[in-house]
């Protein structure tokens, strides 16, 4: 279980003492609120405020701590998978409910010749599934969940080396089972890295 968590705010300055009551700041009466302490049940939630360019690499920061901890391998790597959840929630604006482009997303192998709707490719395959556990997550676990989607080794329209990818959610589908669902952008070629 859960001992301590934290949510943090990527907006450059908010006063929830406002939106919550008993909510109560850290930092000064002449210091940024960096964070608040906010109550629920007999405990308290802590808010950080912190400005969003600093977000990125804080999480960076948090994920080489959670490494450096005596904690089992798989007991880190679920700590790691929650970090980058946050990154990945981290690149959507929640006021505007716009996905930032750039966000980094989990990346999952799909079937591009397994299409089974429009835009649904099937995730009933090995590869997908062994992407999926690696996260910690089962086909039915990872419904409602956004990734980059790939398809592996292929060439850009110039025959340049490229790794044919989509970005999309994972869906249950009443006759197809589950599907990767590709956003509005659709398929796309990545330069090799």
């Amino acid at each position: 279980m859960q001992a301590n968590a934290a949510l943090y705010l990527p907006v450059e300055e908010v006063d929830l003492s406002e939106v919550f009551p008993g909510a109560r700041p850290a930092g000064g009466i002449f210091r940024r609120k960096s964070a608040f302490s906010v109550p629920f049940k007999d405990t308290y939630v802590r808010f950080n405020i912190m400005p969003s360019a600093d977000v990125p690499g804080h999480l960076e920061q948090f994920a080489a701590y959670v490494e450096s901890l005596g904690d089992s391998p798989s007991d880190k790597e679920a700590a790691k998978v929650a970090i980058a959840r946050s990154a990945v929630a981290r690149g959507t604006a929640l006021a505007l409910g716009v996905m930032n482009r750039d966000a980094p997303l989990p990346e999952i192998y799909c079937d591009i010749n397994a299409r089974m709707t429009d835009n649904g490719y099937s995730l009933e395959r090995q590869g997908s599934i062994e992407d999926l556990a690696r996260l910690g997550l089962t086909l039915d676990m990872a419904v409602g969940e956004e990734f980059l989607f790939s398809g592996g080794a292929d060439e850009d329209d110039n025959g340049q080396p490229a790794d044919i990818v989509f970005r999309g959610m994972v869906v249950k589908h009443p006759a197809w089972g589950y599907l990767a669902q590709a956003d509005a952008a659709g398929i796309f070629w990545r330069a090799r890295r």
